[in-house]
């Protein structure tokens, strides 16, 4: 129900007032057909605009179903129109660059309906008045009373509660009226219709009540209605939502307009783009140069970028400059002539080395790291990446048939010193690595640019790989068997035979291979905490890396790496950032380290930071115990073993004092090995250093076993050669067992300790102990002429051999350099040069620490060389004897020599138990006591043992089991006899040989680890502390910020007292400023500033032709206010107008400038003489170009379009 009371309106102009309503009330049923008469003037569309909310009435009130709009606001009257009004008007207004369609959805529009609602209802109401079939046709296309149609589907496609229509036949003929006025009335049946007309006639047919106005006041009514107002309330104020506009509709609305006007579009679009043109031209020159410039940069930075090692010293320090001032320099007159007179026959040491070590300390990259992370460093801005590597080496192996290979890290020459060790910061491990597997900096800008993808793709997942080949699109022969191209056996046989000093037979075609034989190839990848499984008897992780089936089972689970791409450096490359071989993503070590985190074994190493994993023992922890249970490796058959053992009572009287092992069991004779480790004339004579004899075992904390108290009536007997042909048997049998088992054969250790020699581990410890004994010592001297004297024999040898290869690359000199070093001829300078640098007879003293020291180092790495190349260790020697005890052969050789040596009739059954007891304590004991010796003395003679182990290893086992033999049996005499068949029924094995050596393996190696070695030998890192960081400049200008934020962040840590946090860095480029970028971009600024004036002129220009489209579509925006649409509305619908200039604008400006570089670059390269400075317009720049365009053209278009927005609708509803 619609109730207007009291409604006034005037208009004023000037001094004159005219009432256009006075004091009209009228109440409108909710479906009637009102039909509003009246002569011209009398104010009959005035209230009709007031019904719609077009025109704002003076006084009184507008109730629309109970809801009072004294209190609208602009937004309330535009969605009181949009969802409650529906306008039909005489001149149809209708947009005509609008579809018919499209004319009917747009009061949709306005309410927010989405796409396909509002075609299917525009459809439905287009149907309902019979046009249907004509969506498509534009206004100007249709009759007038089609297009009266149309206005009638766009006032109802909203489903209105009221239709106004004002004169809505009155440009129609007779006949087409009569089709629009039934129309209206069968619209009436279900809402209100109120139309203003001046044709009696029509209002008297169609309508069903009808008010005459005359005057601005009511007449007469036909069919008044009265409300009773007493049982109402009081109308009250209330929101009915606001309408909206998408600036996308106010685009297509604004856009169809435009196509009317394609010309005028155009050449003001074109004059937009002028400026545009001139500025993106500039920029295009300004970064190609600019780009040139940055690209010889770049690529030379990414090769060396500023490195951060964990380990770090100052190369500088090496380098004895000739300007250099010493102490002497700084003394007076007096002072030198005093110092010359005293040292006439002194040689004065220049600190050359001990100043390069004095340097190197340890990197603090953890604080460093997070420093970086915070952002606060500024660093960013002057970095192309920031790359974090961490000591992960992935475990990747290769199936070969059914064989299965290591290929990362590489075993195949370690048993020649050579491979690959996990240490970031040793330059001889690099030199040294025979690894074709590295890790690719994280950042892909970094090498992509490089190189050219010869077949497939980069890496996209952390299991995919690729290989990088040479710039001439090779790779060596090595990878081929890496890759699984060759049979990897013949690498191994060729590596004996030249270990063996015999021929070796290289293959003589190594075949032709395509990239498809490549792509494709499949690796394993396989976690480091899998190699150990847990054994919750004794609470120890075991090692099943020498378990050949568990082995190849866990290869055969593992992940798979795939090579997916194959790539080469690109002709034009300056610098080459991946080294030949096979490169994984960074993504592939940090999947390795989280895989470790996640295992068990490094949960509880991580959890008990204090306890070895591995032997479940306090890390450094020397205990008397061993934790080993008699009990869990034998079962006893007590009643059994009671029928065994037989005693004589009056023979063990005195057995417990005989059996003292701390004093009668010595080992000095039975285990000499003096004589055991001569090598001829070349025997390294140490006797000065360590003396072999005194190895003598102090078992003076073994506790004492008096079997008097457990065995009083037992009579023992023990033949003298009962146990010699027992002795001699084991070792027989032994012998035989070694070479079906090569784990447990030591034939070849002087060869395996040799090769270790050659490793970088022995070298550097041999190395840094030396040079801790030389520094201590004080008597080797280097001068600054045999310094000058070595690098000038090594220069000139350098020129020759480069002059005989022919190599002129410049860019190559690091490389020639190190294949120079490598040559015979190099070799021997610098042997000729340590010899007459040292001294024939040095004088170095060597104190027990020292010495002690070289022996512990040694041992630790041998063992741990050992551990990681499949080797014998020395150490499990007991562990591979006790191994052969429990095959049949040992068993018979046991049962035999028992036989022969010992009889027993009975045993009690308690010492089972006792023994047990007895032996865990004994056997702790001997352990740390064999440990101590062989830690303190063995290693001490290691150098001997080389060539000697092999060949008196063996003699002096026997000669020790003899010894004891003949103790054992000079101390129990006849006393004991034993029934073998008996005793050796009595004891039952609870462990297969594998488990009892990987038992015993476990719980006696690892003797050396630590809780950090332990965790990177199952992969585990923390990602906050990386082993090295390698930060890569985008140029000269910004390596040298980055550099001084270095420095100015070690000055901080100094000044705050952390000395430990102060960094060494790398510089391998040096330091090099450049202004060239400067100088290139102050120009380009300036050019800019002075084109920047024709865009204001074509803003100006712009604004002054929105304005024209304003007052062009003047009617446009009365029709919009009509169906609901705001002001802002409006606004928006010019505000897309000037965007789509401006963009237009921009769009030709850099389509042009796009054009005009084709042959803009053409003179570039004819002028400068240089094909590789391109003007080139980057998308950024050239996007934000664009954007510049559309803002100013919307800044030039707001006045306008301000104006179009407070335009009043009633007036312009009338334009024509």
């Amino acid at each position: 129900m619609l109730q207007i009371q009291h409604i006034c309106k005037e208009y004023r102009t000037g001094n004159l007032i005219q009432k256009a309503l006075d004091d009209v009330s009228l109440n409108l049923r909710d479906n009637e057909f009102v039909a509003i008469l009246g002569p011209s003037g009398s104010g009959k569309t005035t209230l009709l605009n007031i019904i719609g909310g077009l025109d704002r009435y003076d006084s009184g009130d507008l109730i629309i179903n109970g809801i009072s709009t004294k209190k609208y606001k602009d937004r309330d009257w535009d969605s009181y129109r949009n969802h409650t009004i529906g306008f039909v008007f005489q001149s149809y207004n209708l947009i005509p660059h609008q579809t018919v369609l499209a004319n009917v959805e747009l009061a949709l529009t306005i309410s927010g309906i989405g796409k396909s609602e509002r075609r299917k209802r525009a459809t439905e109401a287009l149907e309902k008045v019979g046009l249907g079939a004509q969506l498509h046709k534009r206004p100007s296309q249709m009759s007038g009373g089609q297009m009266q149609r149309v206005a009638i589907a766009r006032a109802l496609v909203n489903d209105p509660d009221i239709l106004l229509a004002d004169e809505p036949t009155g440009a129609l003929d007779s006949d087409t009226s009569v089709q629009v006025m039934d129309l209206l009335q069968e619209v009436a049946k279900d809402r209100l219709v109120v139309m203003v007309t001046h044709n009696p006639e029509l209002a008297e047919q169609y309508a069903t009540r009808i008010v005459t106005l005359k005057d601005g006041v009511i007449r007469s009514d036909t069919d008044p209605f009265e409300v009773d107002e007493t049982t109402m309330g009081a109308a009250e104020h209330r929101n009915m939502g606001k309408s909206s506009m998408s600036f996308l509709t106010a685009l297509a609305l604004s856009f169809n307009n435009l196509k009317t006007k394609k010309a005028r579009t155009l050449l003001t679009s074109f004059a937009g783009s002028i400026g545009i043109i001139g500025i993106a031209l500039i920029l295009s020159l300004s970064t190609g140069v600019n780009q040139y410039i940055q690209n010889v940069e770049e690529e030379t930075l990414s090769e060396y970028p500023l490195q951060i090692q964990s380990t770090g010293f100052d190369l500088t320090s090496m380098m004895v400059g000739m300007d250099s001032a010493s102490a002497d320099d700084k003394k007076t007159d007096k002072e030198k002539s005093d110092t010359k007179k005293k040292s006439k026959d002194q040689v004065k040491v220049i600190q050359m080395v001990t100043n390069m070590f004095s340097t190197m300390d340890s990197n603090d990259l953890g604080a460093l790291k997070k420093y970086l992370d915070t952002g606060k460093s500024g660093v960013e801005q002057y970095t192309n990446a920031i790359e974090y590597k961490y000591s992960v080496s992935p475990q990747i192996y290769k199936e070969n048939k059914d064989s299965i290979r290591q290929v990362n890290p590489d075993q195949s020459f370690s048993a020649m010193g050579l491979g690959s060790s996990i240490s970031t910061n040793s330059m001889m491990s690099s030199m040294m690595s025979t690894d074709v597997f590295y890790e690719m900096p994280e950042s892909s800008k970094l090498y992509e640019n490089q190189y050219e993808v010869e077949k497939g793709h980069w890496p996209e997942k952390y299991n995919e790989c690729v290989v990088v080949l040479t710039s001439n699109g090779r790779m060596s022969d090595f990878m081929l068997y890496t890759l699984g191209l060759r049979d990897p056996l013949e690498l191994d046989e060729m590596i004996q035979s030249f270990m063996k000093e015999e021929n070796v037979t290289t293959p003589d075609d190594l075949g032709t291979y395509s990239y498809d034989d490549i792509i494709g190839t499949k690796f394993k990848l396989v976690n480091s905490s899998e190699y150990y499984e847990y054994d919750s008897q004794y609470q120890v992780w075991k090692d099943k890396t020498d378990n050949e089936d568990y082995m190849k089972s866990l290869v055969a689970n593992g992940e798979d790496l795939t090579v997916v791409g194959i790539v080469k450096p690109a002709e034009d490359a300056k610098a080459s950032s991946l080294s030949p071989g096979i490169a994984y993503p960074t993504s592939l070590t940090k999947h390795v380290a989280e895989q470790a985190a996640k295992s068990e074994i490094v949960k509880q190493q991580l959890a008990n930071p204090d306890v070895n994993v591995f032997t479940n023992k306090k890390f450094g922890e020397k205990d008397s115990e061993n934790g080993f249970s008699m009990d869990s490796l034998f079962t006893v058959d007590e009643a059994a073993l009671q029928k065994a053992f037989g005693f004589d009572a009056s023979a063990m009287n005195n057995l417990g004092n005989s059996l003292d092992f701390g004093n009668s069991l010595n080992l000095s004779e039975s285990m000499n090995l003096s004589k055991a480790f001569q090598t001829g004339s070349n025997t390294l004579d140490l006797s000065g250093l360590v003396n072999p004899d005194s190895l003598n075992l102090d078992l003076s904390g073994m506790p004492q076993m008096n079997l008097g108290e457990i065995v009083s009536n037992l009579d023992l007997k023990v033949s003298p050669d009962g146990m010699k042909q027992m002795a001699c048997g084991l070792l027989t049998g032994y012998q035989e067992y070694a070479k079906t088992h090569p784990e447990a054969d030591y034939s070849g250790l002087g060869e395996d300790f040799t090769a270790f020699l050659k490793t970088d581990a022995a070298k550097k410890i041999i190395s840094d102990n030396i040079k801790d004994i030389m520094k201590s010592s004080g008597t080797v001297t280097i001068t600054t002429e045999k310094i000058q004297e070595l690098i000038k024999n090594i220069m000139a040898g350098y020129e020759q051999y480069i002059t005989e290869k022919g190599y002129t690359d410049p860019d190559q000199f690091d490389e020639y350099l190190m294949e120079y070093l490598q040559t015979d001829e190099a070799k021997k300078i610098i042997s000729d040069w340590m010899s007459e640098v040292m001294p024939e007879d040095p004088k170095i003293e060597i104190t027990p620490e020292q010495l002690e020291k070289l022996s512990d180092d040694l041992v630790k790495g041998y063992l741990a060389y050992a551990s990681e190349n499949g080797l014998p260790d020395p150490s499990k020697m007991g562990e591979h004897f006790m191994a052969y005890l429990q095959t049949d052969d040992g068993k018979k050789q046991f049962q035999e020599g028992l036989s022969a040596m010992i009889d027993m009739d009975q045993l009690e059954s308690q010492v089972s138990k006792i023994i047990g007891n007895y032996m865990n304590q004994a056997m702790g004991t001997m352990g740390n006591a064999i440990g101590q010796v062989l830690e303190t003395q063995v290693s001490s003679a290691m150098t001997q043992i080389v060539s000697q182990m092999t060949t008196g290893l063996e003699s002096a086992m026997k000669q020790m089991m003899t010894n004891v033999g003949t103790q054992l049996q000079n101390s129990l005499g006849n006393a004991m006899q034993i029934d073998p068949t008996a005793f050796a029924d009595a004891f039952q094995m609870n462990m297969t040989e594998d488990d009892l050596a990987e038992l015993m393996m476990s719980m006696s190696g690892k003797g050396l680890a630590s809780y950090d070695s332990n965790l990177q030998e199952l992969g585990y890192v923390d990602f906050a502390v990386p082993s090295a960081i390698n930060i890569y400049p985008k140029d000269f200008e910004g390596k040298e910020q980055v550099a001084k934020i270095l420095d100015d962040y070690n000055s901080r840590m100094e000044a705050e007292g952390k000395d430990e946090q102060v960094i060494t860095y790398t510089d391998v480029v040096g330091t090099l400023m450049s202004s060239v970028t400067t100088i290139v971009d102050t120009i380009s600024y300036v050019l800019i500033a002075f084109v920047a004036i024709s865009l204001v002129v074509s803003s100006i220009m712009i604004g002054v032709i929105t304005y024209i489209s304003v007052l062009e579509r003047k009617k446009e925006i009365g029709i919009l206010r009509a169906i609901g649409a705001s002001k802002r509305n409006v606004s928006q619908v010019f505000n897309a107008e000037t965007f789509i200039i401006g963009l237009c604008a921009g769009l030709i400006g850099i389509g042009l400038t796009l054009l005009l570089l084709i042959p803009g670059n053409a003179i570039i390269h004819s002028v400068a003489d240089n094909a590789k400075v391109n003007a080139v317009l980057p998308i950024v720049p050239a996007i934000i170009l664009i954007l510049l365009s559309v803002v100013l053209t919307l800044l030039g278009g707001l006045i306008p379009s301000k104006k179009a927005a407070k335009s009043d609708p009633v007036t312009a509803l009338r334009t024509e």
